[in-house]
Parts: C-alpha cells; structure tokens; sequence
C-alpha cells in the first residue's frame, strides 16, 4: 500500500504546480488581430506576372484555318476475273399527274439478297428506263429475297422514290412507278448594314425537315433520308439563286465576311412551284477589320492575321485604363474573351490563342480581315510571311478599318484560267505543295460545298514562300487539281506571269461497241494504274454516263454475262462534256 503513495503524491504535486503556473501567466486581455485576419482573409503571396503570350509560326499557317478541298481516295484495286452478280431493273417516271418525265436519273439501290447491287440510268422521251444493277465485288447466282429502293430526280430539283420494293427472285424485274413530287427554290440578295450588296459571300440552305436523297457518289450511290445542304455564292450584285429544291422549309445562313454576319439567319418556305425571295442583312457589331497590303501596296490574300487582347475587358461604358495590365488566364476565366465568328466557312477559326482572349482570321481575295463582337478593350493585330512581321497596338473595336503592311521579300504571281475556254477562273484554292506529293491522279476529288478564296481576274500572289524548290497546287470545283513545278525559288525573287491551265471534269458518255454491235446492259469499268477508278453501266442503246471524270487516260475493262473479258485504252479529254465510241477487244 505505501509503494503507491509516494507516486501518486508526486502527481498531485505536478499536477498543481502546472496549474498555478498557467494562473499566473494568463491574461485575459484581447489581442487586437491583424487586419488581413479580421477581413477573415489569409495572407496571399502576390501573383506572379505572366508573360505575354508568344505567337509561333503555327499562329500563322493558312491550312490550320482553310480546310483542304481535295481529298484522295483509296483506290480499289480489281481482280475480278467472274461476271458480277446482276440483276436488270426497269420501270417508269411519272410527274405528279401522271405524265411521262423524260431525263430523269434514276437510282437502284439493291436490298436484302440485292445487298450490294447498284445501277444508275436515265429515263428515255416516254419516261421509261432500264438499267442493269451490278456489284463488281459479288460473283454468282442471287439466291434469296429480292428488294430494293429506287430513287429518281431531275434537273429543275423534283424528286421521287419508293422504298424497300419486294421483287420476284428472277433476272428481270419491274418496279413500280416512280412518282414524282414538286419542286421550287429560293432567290434572294445578301445585303450589308447600310444596304450594299454583298459580293462573292457563301449562302448555305438547309433543310429543316428530311428529304429523300441520293449520295451522288458513282461507285457506291446511296438513297438516304437526310436534311439536304445546298450551298451557293452571290453575284456582282449580291444576288443568290438555289434551284432544285423539294417543297419544304429550309434555314439560310451567311458566311461572315468583311461586311458583317448575319443575325442567326432566317427560315423560307420553299413553294410547290417558283421560288420563294430572301433578302438577308448583315449586322456589323463591335468590329475590327482592315486590309493587309505587301511594301508594293498590293493586298495580300490567304494569310493568317492575329487579334490579341492586350487589355482588361471592361464593361459597358466604361473607358479601358490608360495603362492596361497584359491579360491573364484567370482574368479571362472571370469575364470572357472574344467573342469572334468560328463557323470554318467564314474561316475565322478556334484556336489556342482563345484562351488568352485572341482570335484568328484569314484574309480574303482583297487581303481583307475582320473580326466582331469584339471586347471594349484594347487589342493587337499581327500578321506574318515568312520572318516579315506587322503589328498594330492599340487597336480598339468599332473604329475605321486598320492597315496592316508586311515586307514583301520574295513575290510569285500568276493567273489561274479554265483549260477548255481560257476564261480566267476566280474561284480557286492555292496552296503549297508538301514534301513527297509530286502528282495528282483521279482519286484525289475536290469537294464543292468547301469554301474557296475569290481571286479577282483569276489572278493570284504568293508572298515570301520558303527559299528552294517551290510546287504548288491549285484545285477548284468542277476541274481536276493541278500541280505547279515553280522551280527553284530565292530570296528576292520575282517570278510573274505565271498560267495555271486547269482541265475540267468531263461529262462522258461512251459507246460501247464489240464486233461492230453495242453492248447493252454490261458494266464498264475504267481503271487508273490498275485500280477501279469509275464504274457505270450500259442501258439498253449501249450507252454508259459517266458525270465529272478526271480527263486522263483510262483502261475500260468489261466481263459479258458469257465471261468474256474484253478492255480497249481510253483518254478522256479536258472538256466539260463529251461523246466517245470504246472499241472493246479480247484480253
């Protein structure tokens, strides 16, 4: 018992001491806190200054903004050595009262055991037609349930179709006649704030409900129920003309340009008959625009010019700062950045630069930028060529238009003409040609619906490309592209007068003869180094339509329904549109 009273009393000694010793040193008085402490803030280390951003040489690559028209397909290489599986369609296209429509195209469209089986034919003076649907990748006798979807239009935009049609198993069908339904379309005028017309601007019409129609791609055709886009340009007088068009309503949109944007567009109803008008504005708002020009004076198309905000955004009413700090992330983050147009028809695009409140624009065929719905802050405009750098600080929206001028060191000019008439072509894409590509071929198609640089008289100026071996390639809708061999270009070089002559796509309609007989109902194929390039077959006159082939040299190649293999060389010529007799003999 004693053992544990000596421990315990120690404890309560220390205890107490410790006690007494907080009663002595305590003092109940407040202490005042510091004045961060009393906000009930914490003590933030300043913000480390940011530095402004750096612009790289991609801030000013054309392609990153303009989308490349030309696409080049993967040739099908052909090694069918069998008849293709096939079947003859035939039928009848009717308006919407019951009268024969003559030169309507006519869609097949195989399904079920027909999966596979295309065929395209036009309709004769008593509406009729006859095609043979054919599948170059099946071989053999069709067994199983026949169907199939035909499709038929003409020029002036009526349309007709009927769908999923059940055939009899046999190698000759019927399919029901093709009504079709009425068409219209829509006329209008693009027209700037202050009523001047809009020139050489894209208009864009939609469909707002689905429309049946067909993918025109030759090879492989597709009826679709699809929203249908059409897109045209306005004429010198800002005047527009889509025809062809189903009876529905379509939404129309502007392409922003120089003179402004539109206000979200606007809805037509397209009528049965005739065309419905649009006159559509546009708004120029909170804008920067000016013209980039080379030390000769002359506007410099297709380069990229750069708009930085350099300033705080301030709101409205307010004046900026005398002094604007640069702009941070953060900052941006709390009020926004510039609200520029990034629809990549109008080739105003998103990019890094967004993020630190800049935007990008490409100049057009005058060298013309613009941007809208630009921040009151001030900004900086940059553009560069090739080292040759312009800048403009300062730069306020709604102010008159700014100049911006670049060194022009090295200039490369010429004239862009259409290879059958000589008439100079205005609407084309020109660009430099990368490393390794030394020739075009028929599977490289230009896109039509893309946006291509208006070139006033067809003529063109490269400013400051790169020193050495200079190619180029120019491609515009309707021609096949064409590359350039500059030669080998130096600095301080003036290379003028340059033609580029570009061969247009050739409408083709070929005979096709053996022993001196057409032959009717047999797919011809043209190939290109060994690869199916073209496909169609023959209708009953032993006439094949080929649309938009690239004029070069071909391989026509036919397998009768006997297999007899028979080919004959053909050169389609550079001519919007041609007739030609194909003497086909044995392999």
């Amino acid at each position: 018992m004693n053992k544990f009273i000596v421990p315990v009393a120690l404890l309560l000694v220390a205890i107490f001491a410790g006690v007494g010793v907080w009663w002595v040193l305590y003092d109940p008085t407040p202490r005042p806190l510091p004045e961060n402490a009393a906000q009930g803030n914490q003590t933030v280390p300043p913000r480390p200054e940011r530095k402004p951003l750096e612009l790289s040489e991609r801030d000013f690559n054309p392609a990153a903004l303009s989308p490349d028209p030309v696409s080049s397909e993967r040739p099908k290489r052909f090694s069918a050595e069998q008849p293709p599986a096939r079947v003859v369609a035939s039928g009848r296209v009717v308006d919407a009262v019951g009268l024969a429509v003559a030169d309507a195209r006519v869609v097949f469209v195989g399904e079920s055991a027909l999966n596979g089986l295309t065929g395209t034919a036009y309709t004769d003076g008593t509406g009729r037609y006859m095609l043979v649907a054919y599948s170059a990748a099946r071989t053999g006798t069709l067994q199983g349930q026949f169907a199939a979807t035909a499709w038929a239009g003409t020029a002036d935009g009526r349309v007709g179709y009927v769908a999923q049609v059940q055939l009899p198993s046999a190698e000759t069908v019927e399919l029901p006649d093709i009504a079709l339904g009425s068409g219209g379309g829509i006329e209008g005028r693009v027209v700037a704030q202050d009523g001047t017309p809009v020139t050489g601007v894209r208009v864009s019409a939609r469909s707002l409900t689905h429309v049946k129609t067909v993918v025109t791609n030759i090879r492989n055709p597709q009826v679709q129920d699809q929203l249908l886009t059409r897109s045209v340009w306005t004429d010198e007088t800002g005047r527009f003309v889509f025809s062809g068009l189903p009876s529905t309503k379509y939404h129309l949109n502007v392409d922003q340009c120089f003179f402004g944007a539109d206000r979200g567009g606007i809805d037509v109803e397209v009528p049965a008959a005739g065309n419905a008008w649009a006159e559509v504005p546009l708004l120029a708002e909170h804008w920067v625009r000016g013209v980039l020009r080379d030390s000769e004076g002359q506007p410099v198309p297709g380069a990229v010019v750069n708009l930085l905000q350099t300033g705080k955004p301030v709101p409205a009413g307010v004046q900026p700062p005398a002094n604007p700090n640069e702009l941070r992330a953060e900052d941006v983050r709390a009020t926004g950045h510039v609200e520029a147009d990034t629809d990549v028809a109008s080739r105003v695009a998103r990019s890094r630069l967004r993020g630190m409140g800049g935007a990008q624009c490409l100049t057009d065929g005058e060298g013309r930028f613009w941007f809208f719905g630009v921040r009151a802050t001030e900004h900086a405009l940059v553009a560069r060529l090739a080292g040759s750098e312009s800048r403009l600080d300062g730069v306020q929206p709604g102010q008159p238009d700014y100049t911006l001028t670049v060194t022009a060191d090295t200039v490369v000019s010429g004239l862009v003409r259409d290879g059958e008439t000589g008439q100079p072509l205005t609407r084309y894409d020109l660009r430099l040609v990368m490393a390794g590509e030394d020739k075009v071929s028929p599977f490289d198609r230009v896109a039509d619906d893309r946006p291509f640089a208006t070139h006033l008289g067809g003529e063109f100026r490269l400013i400051n490309p790169a020193a050495g071996p200079l190619k180029l390639r120019v491609a515009a809708p309707g021609y096949a592209p064409a590359l350039v061999d500059v030669g080998t270009i130096a600095t301080g070089d003036r290379k003028r007068d340059l033609e580029v002559r570009l061969k247009p796509l050739c409408n083709l309609d070929l005979v096709l003869l053996h022993e001196g007989r057409r032959l009717d109902l047999e797919p011809a194929l043209l190939l290109f180094d060994k690869s199916l390039a073209y496909e169609a077959a023959s209708d009953d006159r032993g006439t094949v339509r080929l649309p938009q082939v690239a004029p070069t040299a071909y391989t026509v190649r036919v397998i009768l329904r006997d297999g007899t293999r028979l080919k004959a060389d053909l050169n389609v010529p550079a001519k919007g549109k041609a007739a030609l007799e194909v003497a086909l003999q044995p392999e």
